[in-house]
Formats: C-alpha cells, structure tokens, sequence
C-alpha cells in the first residue's frame, strides 16, 4: 500500500519542527522530495539540502549516503551523485549489507550510463 507523499511530507515537517535535528525524519523527507512521482511535490534540490544536513549531523551509513546520491542525480548533479553513491557502497560492503550494496551498484551503473550520454 502506497502512502500519500503529501501526508508523510506533513508528518515529517511536523517531526522536524519538534526536533530540527531528527535524522530519520531529514533521510525520508530527502528521499520523498527527491523520488516522488507527483510534479507538484517533487523538489530535488530541497531534497538535496535535507539529506546533506543529515548526513552532516552523523556519520553516515549506507542509506543516508544513498538518499544523498539519488536527490544529486534528481537535482541532475551527476558528479556528486557518482561521488556520494561510491561512498554509500564503501560503506554498505564495509558494514556486511550485500542487498544495500546491490541496489548502490545497480543506481551507479545508471549513474554511470547518464554521464556517458
């Protein structure tokens, strides 16, 4: 069953006004605003801001690296996407996460495949 991107992007806002530094709430508000097939939500480059402060506020694991890369490529900023998934896929093998690191290699294939067109 598929959420309402407006009602989680609610939701988080919410979170985030109670605690601005709440690093789940930034990592799924990135990845919402950077994914959402609704245009009128959709917004890359905010998406991009929410995941670079969480990933400032901790050391970054796989995902939050991930989210970083995927709102990069959404903001079509292919370098940083490219240098932002690598890390995540350091990061993913270093920490044992096999199926995390499949899907960080499959997204730096396309990755890859968008900066030789």
């Amino acid at each position: 069953r598929r959420q309402n991107p407006e009602k989680a992007l609610s939701h988080l806002r919410r979170a985030l006004q109670t605690d601005p530094e709440a690093v789940g709430a930034l990592n799924m508000l990135a990845w919402i605003l950077a994914t959402t097939g609704d245009d009128t939500i959709k917004n890359p480059e905010q998406a991009v801001s929410y995941a670079q402060k969480a990933c400032s506020l901790k050391q970054p694991d796989a995902a939050l690296l991930f989210t970083l890369s995927v709102a990069h490529a959404e903001a079509r900023q292919f370098t940083r996407a490219l240098e932002s998934a690598e890390s995540a896929l350091a990061r993913a093998r270093k920490a044992g996460q096999p199926k995390i690191a499949r899907v960080i290699e499959n997204h730096i294939r396309k990755l890859t495949n968008k900066n030789l067109n």
